[in-house]
């Protein structure tokens, strides 16, 4: 059974009959929008606490997009809505369209048009069910106060205007601050499985470069661009002095406190997997356990053939210079002075393809750093490994050391983690800046300090405090 609002003539546009099929399937549009809003399923689900978990802003939204400025301007058009339609509702003259925006109490309609208060609710908790429907551009209002079972909730009031839930989060305990020292000493105590991702910021304590961001240029050359295989084919002479430059950098730094602290949790807990995408080797000198590193990126100190075919790879080649080709690679600076390979505006001597060593299994292909440069995949052994062990087992903890996970996939690690189940860890400089913190989520932390300094205090629950010889004592 229905009820109808007759509207008045006076509003009809002119030329339209009130049997026009615009003016029907107008009508007809909104019958089955308010049948819609008093079916059983949607009362049921608007009464349901997830319906009223929800923002007030994004129900009005919900019910913006059906019902936004439906206007019925005919000769003696007729508006419906259900018979069950509360007693509170009331509908102004001269109605000539209907709008749904969310209001609550007695606050007037935002157009300005209409005095009259909503209905004072009757119970506290009918405050969320109490809702106007109001437009700025509009001659009517509908009021609505109801019950979940007379009428579906539109929403939810501001949570000024909200009863309290039954069991107030202020009864429970607070979650601890993002960086609080003592709470997370006490998440690591009962973590088993432990995953950490470390990046180039593990690594600056060492006095390496990360060559990204800010500085990641190499003389005149974005660092990004020379690690690819097309720099490498248009120019390998250059490339090979950039990684050149790199690994005499990489043989000359000396592993810091975060690497051996990394290493002495691996010693600590057969349980932890270290992901690293630094290819400086310097968790390798660490003595991290190699069955629990596993290197993303390759090494700086690999060496394999260009040609796609060729499987020709050597390990551990610690030759500084790689060739004497490349001898302005592995010169140190005057003291005070910049290093004349480091400075654009010093020529250097061209490398050429021919100074360059040769494949010895293809006689072909040139030799080129064992690195994963950018466009290529990873080691499909070691993916096969990682996925291995992460899908295992739960996940308790995740470290996310000296990276800003922004380079797939390994950025994608963390995803994964948290799929299993593993709070997130961010020990980064950047860690606690504005910018990154809408990645913090509740139970997860985060410290804005360098590795080398904040990893040591961290793990001390489980890998003892750092001694003057850079090893750890528990």
């Amino acid at each position: 059974m229905l009820v109808n609002w007759p509207l008045p003539e006076s509003d009809a546009p002119s030329g339209l009959s009130p049997r026009s099929p615009t003016y029907l399937g107008v009508r007809r549009s909104l019958f089955l929008l308010f049948r819609f809003f008093a079916s059983s399923p949607f009362r049921s689900f608007a009464s349901s606490d997830s319906w009223r978990d929800r923002s007030l802003t994004g129900n009005s939204l919900i019910a913006s997009s059906f019902l936004t400025h439906f206007k019925v301007k005919a000769s003696g058009a007729t508006a419906w809505a259900p018979r069950n339609t509360p007693p509170a509702l009331g509908v102004k003259d001269n109605v000539s369209c209907i709008c749904i925006s969310v209001s609550v109490g007695t606050r007037p309609c935002s157009c300005r048009q209409h005095d009259e208060p909503a209905p004072t609710p009757a119970t506290p908790s009918s405050a969320y069910h109490q809702r106007i429907a109001d437009s700025s551009s509009i001659h009517n209002q509908i009021i609505v106060s109801s019950s979940p079972t007379s009428w579906p909730p539109l929403g939810r009031p501001p949570h000024s205007l909200a009863q309290p839930p039954a069991s107030s989060p202020a009864s429970e305990d607070p979650m601890p601050p993002h960086n609080d020292v003592e709470a997370f000493h006490e998440v690591l105590r009962s973590s088993r499985r432990i995953l950490a991702l470390c990046g180039a910021g593990l690594s600056a304590s060492s006095g390496l470069p990360t060559f990204r961001g800010p500085g990641g240029y190499w003389r005149n050359h974005d660092a990004t661009k020379l690690a690819t295989m097309r720099a490498f084919m248009t120019d390998p002479g250059l490339v090979w002095l950039f990684y050149g430059y790199r690994r005499h950098s990489c043989l000359r730094a000396q592993p810091n406190a975060g690497h051996r602290a990394l290493a002495a949790l691996a010693k600590a807990n057969t349980d932890f997997f270290c992901l690293t995408q630094n290819v400086d080797d310097l968790s390798q000198r660490a003595s991290h356990p190699p069955d629990q590193l596993f290197p993303l990126h390759g090494s700086l100190f690999d060496i394999k053939c260009t040609t796609e075919d060729c499987d020709w790879v050597q390990r551990g080649n610690m030759d500084d210079p790689f060739c004497p080709a490349l001898a302005a690679a592995s010169e140190d600076p005057p003291e005070g002075k910049t290093l004349p390979l480091l400075d654009p505006y010093h020529r250097i001597k061209h490398v050429s393809e021919e100074d360059l060593p040769r494949c010895p299994k293809c006689k072909t292909g040139l030799q080129r750093p064992g690195v994963v440069w950018f466009g290529e995949s990873l080691d499909s052994h070691i993916v096969d490994q990682i996925n291995d062990w992460i899908n295992v087992d739960n996940i308790d903890l995740m470290l996310v050391v000296g990276t800003s996970a922004q380079v797939y996939p390994a950025a994608g690690y963390i995803a994964k983690a948290r799929l299993h189940g593993a709070r997130i860890v961010t020990i980064n400089p950047e860690a606690e800046d504005e910018a990154e913190m809408h990645k913090v989520r509740p139970g997860d932390f985060a410290f804005g300090a360098d590795a080398a300094t904040c990893l040591p205090k961290l793990l001390e629950p489980i890998i003892g405090k750092m001694k003057d010889d850079g090893d750890f004592k528990k």
